[in-house]
């Protein structure tokens, strides 16, 4: 009875926050795959092809996490404080990647130059943060 009373103890804002999360931590790679290796994203069961997605995702989602907990450090600090740093991380890793897919593929740049383009958009940030925290 313990998991059912704390998953009815959930917000709903927690909730959607988490599905976004979870959105915007696969869909990006998925979203490479497919516009770039679409027999790789067809031969791949689900599991596979969401454990592919989250791992092209997740590094540059650690970065925009630590950098906007860096910025966003307080003393006093809450329990859901990392899970929003997370939450912004990911949805501004999506959205990095959005634009950088939709701007490279539009040129028929290769999925190399989309890799260097949102590391170079994420160092940039990294940048702006470490200067705007002094």
């Amino acid at each position: 009875m313990g998991l059912i009373s704390e998953i009815q103890g959930i917000k709903s804002e927690t909730f959607i926050l988490g599905l976004l999360d979870l959105l915007f931590l696969i869909l990006p790679g998925v979203m490479v795959i497919f516009l770039y290796k679409p027999e790789l994203f067809q031969s791949l069961d689900w599991i596979k092809l969401t454990l592919l997605s989250a791992s092209i995702t997740l590094p540059f989602t650690l970065v925009n996490t630590f950098s906007i907990a860096i910025l966003s450090a307080k003393k006093t600090q809450t329990n859901d404080t990392l899970f929003l740093d997370f939450s912004i991380g990911t949805i501004v890793t999506g959205i990095v990647v959005y634009i950088a897919l939709g701007c490279l593929f539009t040129f028929g740049k290769s999925l190399k130059s989309i890799f260097i383009f949102v590391s170079v958009l994420e160092l940039l940030l990294v940048i702006w943060i470490l200067l705007k925290k002094k």
